[in-house]
């Protein structure tokens, strides 16, 4: 799983998902990996954590469709982390 996010001028955070047909074959399974992704940044609020507002995308790979919901959110959280690190190297 890939996490990028972007800089955004808007009011509010924004997040988008890229789940290629090819990578996790079945329509369920994307669907898991969308809403197990939403209801971790809803959950936790990322949205609210940073003063700067951001367009997250999630570039999911065939890997994750294995994995269950602890590993998931261990993977998240971990993408975050590194992101934050990266966000206050530039600022």
């Amino acid at each position: 799983v890939t996490l990028l996010a972007k800089k955004t001028e808007l009011d509010t955070n924004r997040i988008g998902f890229i789940i290629a047909k090819k990578q996790i074959k079945t329509a369920v399974a994307r669907n898991r990996v969308k809403r197990h992704f939403r209801e971790y940044f809803r959950k936790f609020n990322v949205h609210a954590q940073n003063e700067q507002k951001f367009d997250f995308v999630v570039l999911a790979i065939k890997s994750c469709q294995d994995l269950d919901n602890p590993k998931l959110d261990e993977t998240i959280q971990s993408l975050l982390k590194r992101l934050k690190k990266r966000i206050e190297k530039t600022v």
